[in-house]
């Protein structure tokens, strides 16, 4: 089996902790590239796993549609 790195990302979580703190990591993987979210399942992930940048998402769509039925 082959890992297509086209379709492939990256993401590095970081616990609550350590935000203040700088971690030395390493270099992307080639052709892989990294991400700070990414959408899994219809969910949402973020880095520091919040959910943030899912909820705006929702309630974004959930506005375009109440428009679009007035």
């Amino acid at each position: 089996m082959r890992l297509n790195r086209a379709e492939s990302k990256e993401i590095i979580f970081t616990a609550c902790g350590n935000r203040g703190k700088s971690a030395q990591l390493l270099p992307p993987c080639s052709g892989i590239e990294r991400v700070s979210s990414l959408r899994e399942l219809g969910v949402i992930v973020s880095d520091w796993l919040t959910v943030t940048e899912h909820v705006d998402h929702i309630l974004s769509t959930s506005t375009g549609l109440l428009y679009a039925l007035l």
